[in-house]
């Protein structure tokens, strides 16, 4: 007579594969949006409490409906106590003034959560405004110095954090036009809209982490971009006055390249005017998990 088992860990591992596998798709239709990963991260303790009554009830024919029914109810108090009202962090209020700063390195470095990045107008006299709605147990730390013309920024979330990204505000920050900036972004866990069209920018360096990242490249200037991929979509939007010098290395993605690059090997691109435009970029993006789209 032939002894039926339970499922053991190769079934388990499996149903998470799959799992993941459909909630990934659904995202990358626009069903969810890429928070919702941020706000999945933030259930990790249900993995341990799973995992021990896994071992409990290893023996019980019961255990995958106890376990299911655990994971929705658990998930569920946990995301409602953590999105409740109240549950927000402190709200900061960025305001760095320009002076006399025309060159300027900014470090961006949020947590969990959404954030936005766009040009202040041309007569302003602020080098970097906005506001930054913090996470409950994030901190946020700021450095500025400023010799003479030019200056160093950097935000960056500090601390343990708990709560529903959905339930802040995010980073939204507005740099000066009127300075050269370099700038350097870790993405963290959430999405990230960074629109620098109107800004002048020397070089700048993104380290993308869970999240769909989309990023308006400078239409003026002669510039160096790298854009390393996590996990999530990479959108990369490049002015159709901007010639390129494109390198392109795919992860566990697609890639989509603009029309009209000619090929110049293993993922290499160039414009066909790029030696005698006026605007440029070097343009390097290595993908992660997820797909890669750089358009004009």
């Amino acid at each position: 007579m032939v002894q039926k088992t339970a499922p053991g860990g190769r079934s388990w591992w499996g149903i998470a594969l799959i799992a993941i596998g459909v909630l990934w798709l659904f995202t990358s239709l626009g069903w969810f949006s890429w928070d919702f990963w941020a706000d999945v991260w933030l259930l990790w303790p249900l993995v341990l409490i799973l995992l021990g009554l896994n071992f409990l009830l290893r023996d019980n024919p019961k255990r995958i409906p106890v376990l299911l029914a655990v994971a929705l109810v658990g998930g569920g108090l946990l995301w409602t106590w953590n999105a409740r009202p109240g549950a927000q962090g402190a709200l900061e209020q960025i305001s760095i003034p320009l002076g006399q700063v025309n060159r300027a390195q900014i470090r961006l470095a949020p947590g969990v959560g959404q954030l936005e990045v766009s040009a202040l107008e041309e007569g302003s006299a602020s080098l970097i405004e906005g506001q930054i709605r913090l996470l409950p147990g994030e901190r946020l730390e700021r450095r500025s110095d400023v010799q003479g013309s030019e200056a160093t920024v950097a935000l960056e979330a500090r601390g343990r954090t708990s709560g529903a990204v959905r339930s802040r505000e995010g980073w939204e920050l507005r740099l000066s036009p009127r300075a050269e900036l370099r700038l350097v972004v870790n993405t963290g866990v959430g999405e990230a809209v960074l629109n620098l069209r109107n800004l002048q920018v020397s070089s700048l360096d993104v380290n993308s982490g869970v999240g769909r990242v989309q990023i308006e490249l400078p239409e003026q200037g002669i510039y160096r971009a790298e854009i390393e991929g996590g996990v999530g979509e990479l959108d990369i939007r490049i002015p159709q006055n901007v010639a390129v010098r494109l390198e392109a290395k795919t992860g566990l993605g697609g890639l989509e390249v603009p029309n009209g690059l000619i090929k110049l090997g293993d993922n290499r691109y160039e414009s066909p005017d790029y030696a005698t435009a006026a605007d440029k970029a070097d343009l390097e993006v290595n993908g992660g998990v997820g797909r890669v789209v750089i358009s004009k």
